[in-house]
């Protein structure tokens, strides 16, 4: 961790200093200011830390702070990333939790705004002085920027400035379990949008991605299975991807184990991703059950017969449809669909449909695409106990999968050109940012 330590407080250098917007010398004589320019009115409580820098310009103007924020590579927009003004600085939990957006970590900002669907920002009202803390977040990933500002004028940030951080030693990234598979390469796809290779390491080793052995092709060591039985080395991890692969759920040792640290895991804050055969993970743990209803019969809200939804679909092209505007205007913007049509590929496992009551168990259907005569959803996501969240795709990273070679020198996807990545694989970058933001809650 490379910021400030839990609770510091950006606190002002004056003792003295006055009560809420100080009023500036206006545009004309804009600068960077070192004290509010009125004495205090002691009629009023004092104001705290970087609030006694900010002005009133007047004449509907505003000192402000623009830019684009984008993923690690530099390139990739990002979408409801959030842009602000810190008063604390906290270093965020070691463990899971819940994350709730009305109640930030390090409390409200001064100042903050959501950035569009271009990644693009004005942040207004932005105290005016030396080295104000800027902080560019989505999630866990978090940066931070001490920038001189300009009262009563646009501060622009740098594309630099307002990239996600790449490594750990520019900020803060989350804590990241990836269960290396035959088929979906999803650590090409968090490489691909621009986390340096050195973050990715076996458990155990300094980096922020922590590979674990999903597959019949790598040692028996570090495996997936021996972390999905122990929740406390599970708790440490914000982000949790089980992909496509050929050791499935029903290979398990201790299954009841397993679904109740998943469960759990989900329930005390955790994000947790799965693809195609991997759906059995989210299918076999009776509180996510009825959420997606997969094929293979039984019940709309009971786990069905584990496996019985593997090999439904022979893995052909399938027609997909984004149903959401914000993802179809984000992958238009990346050449990757005009009207939010592209070609499915990889599907094996497929779902029937999300729950039939979405008051009780309501979900975001991102893709849906007709298959042997059903319109079916293909991209699921929902939030559990308005604390975790869940990601559930029928399709993976692109074929031919494997795990061959040394990472990452097997990935088709790389940061050095992020067009390199299939439009299946840019929809699960959106997605993968957005279960790793806050949760809203419900009512």
């Amino acid at each position: 961790m490379h910021l400030p330590r839990l609770a510091r407080v950006l606190a002002c250098p004056l003792v003295f200093a006055g009560c809420g917007v100080a009023r500036g010398p206006g545009v004309a004589d804009a600068g960077v200011q070192d004290a509010p320019s009125e004495p205090p009115d002691l009629g009023t409580p004092a104001c705290e830390g970087l609030r006694c820098f900010q002005i009133d310009c007047g004449k509907g103007q505003s000192t402000t702070i623009s830019g684009r924020v984008t993923a690690p590579n530099g390139k990739d927009p990002i979408y409801d990333a959030i842009v602000y003004v810190p008063k604390d600085i906290p270093e965020f939990p070691p463990m899971v939790q819940c994350e709730v957006c009305s109640e930030p970590i390090g409390g409200p900002p001064i100042v903050g705004t959501p950035t569009k669907i271009d990644g693009s920002f004005v942040l207004a009202n932005v105290p005016a002085t030396h080295h104000v803390p800027v902080i560019v977040q989505k999630g866990r990933f978090r940066r931070i920027q001490y920038l001189d500002i300009k009262q009563c004028a646009d501060n622009p940030m740098t594309a630099e400035q307002a990239r996600l951080p790449k490594n750990q030693k520019e900020g803060d990234l989350p804590h990241i379990a990836v269960g290396v598979g035959d088929f979906d390469q999803i650590e090409c796809v968090l490489h691909a949008i621009g986390i340096d290779a050195s973050e990715f390491t076996w458990p155990g080793g300094n980096g922020a991605v922590h590979l674990y052995n999903n597959s019949d092709l790598l040692p028996k060591a570090n495996t997936l299975g021996d972390l999905l039985q122990d929740a406390a080395r599970m708790a440490r991890y914000n982000m949790l991807f089980i992909g496509c692969a050929i050791p499935t759920f029903a290979g398990l040792p201790n299954k009841a184990k397993v679904k109740a640290n998943l469960f759990n895991y989900v329930n005390t804050g955790g994000r947790l991703y799965a693809t195609d055969y991997s759906y059995d993970y989210l299918e076999q743990v009776p509180q996510f059950a009825p959420y997606i209803y997969f094929d293979g019969g039984g019940d709309m809200t009971l786990p069905q017969p584990s496996g019985a939804a593997q090999g439904i679909w022979d893995g052909a092209p399938i027609a997909g449809t984004v149903t959401d505007p914000t993802l179809i205007t984000w992958l238009k913007a990346l050449g990757k669909t005009q009207k939010g049509e592209f070609q499915i590929q990889s599907s094996y496992a497929l779902a029937l449909a999300t729950a039939k009551d979405q008051k009780a168990f309501p979900s975001t259907t991102w893709v849906r695409g007709i298959v042997k005569g059903v319109d079916r959803p293909h991209s699921v996501t929902f939030d559990y106990n308005q604390c975790g969240k869940v990601l559930w795709s029928s399709y993976h990273t692109r074929e031919p999968g494997g795990s061959s070679g040394i990472f990452p020198n097997y990935c088709l996807s790389n940061p050095k050109n992020p067009d390199s990545m299939i439009a299946q694989e840019k929809i699960l970058e959106f997605l993968i940012l957005q279960i790793s933001g806050c949760v809203n809650m419900i009512g």
